[in-house]
């Protein structure tokens, strides 16, 4: 076709990690590799698709990675050789890795794991577990990860839309019960067919036939054949329509031994147990003699007072009805219980299976090999059952058994295995009962002046004027980088601008040509998008998270046609490359420590604008106070006072006390900077009503890399 032309779909590529080289593959098809690349494998091959294809990219591991490392057992995989062939947005990530034109997906699952315990448990904990189990002697104690995901299949099912979810369970059970249920019609139905059928043969091998006796042998059991196909593949509702259709047909009218007037009175009684929600319309039960002939006037009588008999010609008023369940009227509806909906833990996060069963299905096929099926059943059968469960499903059993089938890990030893006790902790993100590590600390006056009093001289930083000078001007900021362009409400328009204004002006004060700038926790990206459009020469990653917002804002960057923007959906822990500035615009909480350790790691530039004091917490990796010039104040203490940062709302009374713990938390994030060799400024931004989290945190390594 002349004049046009078709775009040909590009490819979404899978970079895997492997602890062999080609050369090593080549002779034996087999690959060393972690667990979380073999696992994106298995999905790969569950979910295939021509427009997605692996690359394996061979690495040197440590001796610690080998020992816990699986072998995957496949031919005609595709090698990238040297690092040349590895773009370099995926060399900047933790494999496995996706890339796609310009947007790069790492990590098992793209939730933040430092908020939602059920990702970090699948992404993180159960790893871990395996790992450990993998590099260990003996096991005294169930590993308490294990405990935890067994108590989880214990408890009730929490998930989006479960009252929905129930009542579709509740209705599929009620129709597959009308339909396998040992009602009279489908027995009689059966039971007749079986002895015309014995009748029919019997009657062949005695004696032939008249042409018109086989023949109504023929039409009877053909219309009895019919009926019990009916009423055998049909609901209670449809089956009152085919009958109805079915009476209309002589063949569908056997030999009755009944009266119409008795066999309109068992037809009702028959309706009575087998109504559907529309119609009460009764079912003919076929007489069982095969002696009789039914004339053709009969069958007409028969047939007009089945029909004068029939209710559906009259018009009624269809009332609504709630589910109810066959052994008791309870309505399932918002003030049900969440425990007395039904609605159980056949797969891992409820009755249907989802990608975290894909995920964990290798780690626990690993755990019970090296444990033993007989004692991991004994310890943990929630978990045994839902793993048994996983392994009858065909598809599971063609990707992924397949090839853990090729695993062989020496079993532990044990005498005697442990139950620890462990909190009861859900892993539902959203379970209100579960523990929250981000928990507000609800402070009293004498605490906040007890911590306050613990701050000596020295401690806290200056805080600098702002002295930074527009050098740009929003009039002249294309429509896709300017928030007056309508992505945001008209009630946000002119604080958010400012916002951005801070932070573009304390960048472009601190950029040189060519740098690599991470717009971490970005959202919709108006800060990096900002920055790309007034620095073309620069290369800007959007990194977050949602891939919502990240499409939102590659719709803009591409209608703005840039070409030095790239989108990272991850967490900030997998994106491990190398840049020269990292920013935040309100990263909530611990997120502006993340962007910090980032920052400090590589010897990058930092500009910060921190949010959300109250929710800092200590975690596995995060210890509270941050520098050493803070190391005396009391963990407590030291919470107590973030807690109170949050109290900048405008007009409180508190607001200025409340300032000043905001300062005190972001002193002691630049006091860890200026000990690993930062000069680092604290300023607000202005004018300060622009956000009541005004704080601005910059910071320049004095030796640049």
């Amino acid at each position: 076709m002349v004049g046009i032309t078709f775009k040909k779909k590009l490819q979404n590529v899978v970079h895997l990690e492997s602890y062999t080289s080609y050369k090593e593959y080549q002779e034996t098809h087999q690959l060393k590799m972690p667990l979380d690349s073999f696992i994106t494998y298995c999905i790969y091959k569950y979910c295939p698709s021509q427009f997605v294809t692996v690359r394996i990219v061979p690495v040197e591991a440590s001796p610690e990675q080998l020992s816990s490392a699986v072998t995957l057992v496949e031919k005609d995989l595709i090698f990238l050789l040297t690092e040349y062939e590895i773009p370099w947005p995926v060399a900047m990530c933790v494999y496995p890795v996706i890339m796609y034109e310009d947007v790069i997906i790492t990590g098992l699952a793209a939730a933040p794991n430092e908020t939602s315990i059920w990702t970090k448990f699948c992404e993180v904990d159960i790893i871990k577990t395996v790992r450990d189990l993998l590099t260990a002697i003996d096991i005294k104690e169930v590993p308490g990860n294990l405990l935890r995901f067994e108590a989880h299949l214990k408890k009730p099912v929490r998930i989006h839309n479960v009252y929905k979810i129930a009542r579709d369970l509740a209705k599929d059970s009620v129709n597959a019960g009308q339909q396998s249920n040992s009602d009279p019609d489908v027995k009689v139905s059966q039971e007749l067919n079986a002895e015309l059928q014995a009748n029919t043969e019997q009657q062949e091998s005695s004696e032939p036939q008249s042409s018109s006796e086989t023949q109504a042998t023929s039409v009877q059991q053909t219309g009895n054949e019919q009926q019990a196909t009916a009423v055998q593949q049909t609901s209670a509702e449809q089956q009152a329509t085919t009958v109805q259709e079915t009476s209309a047909q002589p063949q569908a009218i056997t030999v009755q031994e009944t009266s119409a007037e008795q066999q309109a009175t068992t037809l009702q009684e028959t309706g009575d147990d087998q109504q559907s929600s529309t119609t009460r319309e009764p079912s003919p039960i076929p007489q069982t003699s095969s002696g009789q002939q039914a004339s053709d006037d009969k069958q007409d009588s028969e047939t007009a007072s089945l029909h004068s008999s029939t209710p559906s010609d009259t018009p009624r008023t269809s009332k609504s009805r709630k589910w109810k369940s066959k052994k008791k009227a309870q309505v399932i509806d918002s003030s049900t219980k969440i425990e007395d909906l039904n609605v159980n833990h056949d797969y891992a996060e409820g009755p249907y299976l989802t990608l975290a069963d894909l995920v964990l299905f290798p780690p626990y096929h690993i755990i019970i090999q090296t444990i033993g099926e007989t004692v991991f059943e004994s310890l943990l059968p929630f978990t045994y059952k839902w793993y048994k469960n996983l392994t009858t499903i065909p598809q599971l059993q063609e990707s992924f058994l397949s090839y853990m089938d090729k695993f062989y890990f020496k079993p532990l030893s044990f005498e005697s295995i442990a139950m620890p006790i462990t909190e009861d902790v859900s892993l539902y993100k959203k379970d209100p009962k579960r523990h929250n590590p981000k928990k507000r600390i609800f402070t009293k006056e004498e605490d906040i002046e007890k911590a306050l009093s613990c701050i000596t001289e020295g401690m806290e930083l200056e805080i600098s004027n702002n002295d930074l000078e527009p050098t740009f001007k929003w009039s002249e900021i294309p429509e896709g980088a300017n928030p007056y362009a309508g992505h945001l409400p008209d009630s946000r328009v002119q604080r958010k601008s400012q916002q951005l204004e801070n932070l573009a002006l304390a960048v472009l004060s601190i950029v040189k040509e060519g740098d690599i700038i991470v717009d971490f926790c970005c959202g919709s990206g108006h800060l990096g998008i900002l920055l790309a459009y007034l620095l073309p020469r620069c290369t800007i990653i959007l990194l977050d998270n949602k891939v919502q917002s990240l499409s939102r804002a590659r719709d803009r960057v591409h209608k703005m046609r840039m070409n030095n923007v790239f989108f990272f959906q991850c967490n900030v822990d997998f994106f491990i490359g190398e840049f020269d500035i990292g920013i935040g615009l309100h990263a909530c909480g611990i997120a502006t420590d993340l962007i910090l350790d980032k920052c400090l790691k590589v010897n990058a530039k930092f500009v910060v604008s921190p949010c959300c004091y109250g929710s800092l917490h200590a975690t596995d990796r995060m210890v509270y106070p941050r520098s050493k010039k803070f190391s005396s104040l009391p963990i407590e203490q030291y919470l107590c006072i973030g807690h109170t940062a949050d109290q900048t709302h405008k007009e409180h009374p508190l607001a200025v006390r409340g300032s000043r713990c905001s300062c005190i938390i972001d002193s002691d994030r630049g006091r860890l900077a200026e000990e690993m060799g930062y000069k680092v400024t604290l300023m607000k931004l202005k004018p300060p009503s622009c956000t009541p989290k005004n704080n601005l945190l910059i910071g320049v390594p004095v030796k640049p890399s």
